[in-house]
């Protein structure tokens, strides 16, 4: 029986149109309503039973049935209060305007075991038309519609089962009724629309089967009401019998988890809770009655457990719930559940006792939907409603990277424009939204998925949302799944108000970040005994995600996370887990007469240098014990060497080996590099020097040979003249360099045309110098070029001297000429 009450119901238009196969394609025009509630965001309810899409075994003789073979029996009574909505007769489906056809014929027809000589129809989709064809307007009012039969004698039968076979299609979250009374006072109602959703038709045909023991059992004058109160689509109904229970007969009716989620990102796992319906349709009261749940990944079962035993009455449905509460999902993947149903007998049609479901653990994305795409879609942005979302739980702290809507084809993709938003239970303002997309021919039928800048998700409660600013953007939805669970689909209508949709899940996803590799190795070794291979290793991984795959670089190679038959010597463990993170241990196993070894060194000091030292000291082992370094040395301790690893085996008497190797590093070449030089300008002592320095080893010192000594990297307040800097690292490596600082005077200088006469200047070969006003003594001359760099020397003897430049390349030049009472200099051209 249904037991959720309703709150406030309100009524939404919405219009939707559905693609049938490429091959043979046409529209049907569906009108939906859907019931809408103010949000609560209570804790999940059970879903309403009833109806399977199951054939049922008979466990007994037939007592009564009618088949429709001569029409509508005579003797049993219609209400219909409207005048125009009767159950009838019929050999004929639904004329209604959303019959598939826009009620120009028949639609589909109930294909029950005797279609043939007919069935009943109650058909408000065509009562609510004026004439066959006309849309639905205002004029669409529900119409209660039902048929009672005469009395039916069950006298001398205490368990009995009303089975009837019947198609249909409703809207608006209607109860399709059985009633049962025992005296047409008194009526016991049941409700047979099971799990189909909103407009959605039924299997063709299905089933029910009712135990009706409880009222209509050892009774002499059973009836039987069926209706409903409609405005849209169908109901057929034949085969209508009542049969004798078998005497043992349980069926799993329903069966759900909580927290219901598809897939669910790594993080967010958490316990989960089973429960089932369980029917008793058979006559007796059946003892121990359990409902056990296994789940199994990649053909392992990682959870079994079973509900407290009950004893259930013939005619009962009871909810029951697996004892253990507390099953966390470990490893990345697909889970199968199968629930099933155990008592003390044998049951008399144990294919509905089990039912299955499953789920996903994934790195990152969090979903109600299954992922399964067969081409509805709600739209949105039609009458008011602009969003459409799922609420998600966030039980640990995480973080929002994306969101993910799956479209329809339905949807145009010219100028449809949509973007997701997160909001809380308060629905006040989105806590954060994407971009802007306009939806492409490429993505109808396809997942859009757009990113988000990192959102922290603090442990609560989210609705995940699309908003489209078109009217025509089909949010997917699967038509056979199951209505969601109460308070989970969420839509925004007009006047800005927010609903829950008791109808539809939408394919709406929250994505999260992908979990970092965070595992760690401890690897346990035994010793092996003197050169054999007798040795074990194995690994306790922690952190990270499971599974865990092990690979060890043996001959041959093991996939265990314990590993045998090792010799001493190093072996390469790599471990991948569930998230696809790598990790690589290095694995050492000595032998058990082996020595133990300790190594020190020390590192080259200056690059190029062969200076560094290592050596091993060893305790334990057989002596003598001998020694053979990678380079060929055979003492304990190596010297002179140059950057490298060495690696050393220390051998005892009886052949015990030890290995161990040792890093001796080299710094990188210290260089000390001119960047620029300055000259002094007209001997104001304003010359400078650039350097840069690269490799060797931090905390450099530095010294010019100037007066007094500069000690920074670059020299400054040079007069003209030749300096060395020398740059000393930490390690005490050095390098150097020497720069001519050049002396530039104006060539319009009066005095130095008065001292130096230089002509011709600009010269080809011969410059004929003459100095003026200075004691006759040996003067020394230099040339430099622009750079700095003197390019040639010599000494004058006289006064009148002759330089030959012939050998210089064409360009400008800096004479300078030492007369002991100071240097003058002057520029001079080298022509062509």
């Amino acid at each position: 029986m249904k037991t959720l009450s309703k709150g406030l119901i309100l009524l939404m238009m919405i219009s939707l149109v559905k693609a049938q196969s490429p091959e043979g394609i046409w529209v049907d025009q569906v009108q939906i309503i859907e019931e809408k509630g103010a949000p609560d965001l209570i804790g999940n309810e059970f879903q309403k039973t009833g109806s399977s899409h199951k054939k049922f075994k008979a466990g007994g003789d037939t007592i009564w049935s009618e088949d429709f073979a001569n029409g509508f029996p005579g003797s049993w009574a219609i209400q219909d209060s409207s005048g125009i909505c009767p159950w009838t007769y019929s050999l004929d489906g639904s004329w209604g305007y959303f019959n598939g056809n826009f009620g120009t014929a028949s639609g589909d027809t109930l294909q029950s075991v005797t279609k043939a000589n007919g069935f009943l129809i109650c058909d408000p989709d065509s009562a609510n038309n004026a004439v066959y064809g006309q849309p639905s307007g205002s004029n669409y009012v529900y119409l209660p519609s039902y048929f009672t039969t005469s009395v039916i004698d069950l006298t001398g039968f205490p368990a009995v089962l009303l089975q009837f076979e019947h198609l249909y299609r409703f809207n608006n979250d209607l109860d399709m009724i059985v009633a049962v009374s025992a005296d047409s006072i008194s009526w016991t109602n049941y409700f047979v629309q099971g799990n189909t959703p909103n407009n959605t038709q039924s299997a063709n045909a299905e089933t029910v089967n009712l135990n009706i023991s409880t009222v209509a059992g050892n009774q002499s004058t059973v009836y039987i009401r069926i209706g409903w109160s409609a405005r849209v689509y169908y109901w057929m109904i034949d085969d209508i019998r009542i049969i004798e229970a078998p005497d043992n007969d349980m069926a799993l009716t329903m069966e759900q988890f909580y927290p219901f989620y598809k897939m669910t990102p790594v993080r967010q796992k958490t316990d989960i809770m089973f429960t089932g319906a369980i029917s008793n349709n058979g006559g007796n009261t059946q003892a121990n009655v359990k409902l056990n749940t296994i789940v199994t990944f990649a053909s392992d079962t990682t959870f079994i457990s079973s509900s407290s035993p009950i004893s259930s009455v013939s005619g009962s449905v009871d909810t029951l719930t697996v004892q253990d509460s507390s099953y966390v999902p470990a490893m990345l993947g697909d889970y199968a559940i199968s629930n099933y149903v155990t008592y003390d007998s044998t049951d008399f049609n144990p294919d509905d006792d089990t039912l299955v479901n499953g789920f996903m653990i994934t790195d990152t994305v969090y979903a109600r939907d299954n992922g399964g795409y067969v081409g509805w879609g709600l739209r949105t942005s039609n009458n008011g409603i602009s969003q459409r979302g799922i609420m998600y739980e966030v039980w640990q702290q995480d973080t929002l990277t994306s969101m993910s809507v799956l479209i329809t084809g339905l949807t145009p993709p010219a100028g449809q424009v949509l973007q997701f938003h997160l909001y809380d239970t308060t629905f006040a303002f989105p806590l954060t939204s994407s971009v802007f997309y306009t939806v492409q021919s490429s993505d109808l039928g396809q997942w859009i998925t757009l990113s988000f800048s990192d959102f922290a998700l603090p442990p609560g409660k989210y609705i995940a949302v699309v908003e489209s600013y078109a009217d025509s953007l089909y949010v997917h939805f699967d038509p056979e799944a199951p209505p969601p669970l109460p308070q989970t689909s969420y839509y925004l209508s007009s006047g800005n108000n927010w609903y829950y949709s008791t109808n539809y899940t939408y394919y709406v996803r929250m994505n999260t970040k992908r979990p970092l590799c965070n595992a760690s190795l401890l690897v346990t070794t035994t010793t092996s005994t003197c050169d054999s291979s007798d040795a074990d290793a194995s690994v306790v991984v922690s952190g990270g995600f499971i599974p865990y795959f092990y690979l060890w670089n043996t001959s041959p190679t093991q996939t265990t996370d314990s590993v045998s038959g090792l010799s001493a010597g190093s072996y390469v463990l790599t471990v991948s887990d569930g998230l696809g993170c790598v990790y690589t241990e290095q694995v050492s196993i000595a032998d058990s007469g082996a020595a133990s070894l300790s190594t020190s060194f020390t590192d080259v000091s200056c690059a190029g240098e062969a200076d560094g030292t290592a050596s091993v000291v060893a305790s334990g082992g057989t002596p003598p014990l001998t020694y053979t370094w990678s380079n060929s040395a055979t003492d304990s301790a190596i010297t002179n060497l140059s950057g490298g690893t060495y690696s050393v085996t220390v051998a005892g008497s009886d052949n015990c080996i030890s290995t161990a190797s040792v890093e001796v590093t080299e710094p990188s070449a210290l260089l000390f590099n001119v960047v620029t030089s300055t000259p002094d300008m007209d001997s104001t002592g304003n010359g400078s020097i650039t350097t840069s320095i690269s490799g060797g080893t931090q905390g450099y010192t530095y010294a010019w040979n100037t007066s007094p000594v500069q000690t920074t990297a670059n020299a400054s307040n040079l007069v003209a003249g030749t300096y060395t800097g020398i740059v000393t690292d930490a390690n005490g490596c050095q390098d150097s360099v020497t720069v001519t600082i050049a002396l530039v005077l104006a060539i319009e200088a009066k005095e130095m045309i008065q001292e130096l006469l230089i002509y011709p200047n600009p010269s080809t070969g011969i410059l004929h110098i003459e100095f003026s006003g200075f004691v006759a003594r040996k003067m020394d001359v230099r040339v430099f070029n622009i750079v700095g760099e003197q390019v040639l020397t010599e000494t004058a003897s006289a006064k009148v001297f002759q330089l030959d430049i012939s050998k210089l390349k064409a360009g400008v030049y800096f004479l300078q000429a030492d007369t002991g009472e100071g240097i003058i200099a002057h520029k001079i051209v080298r022509s062509n």
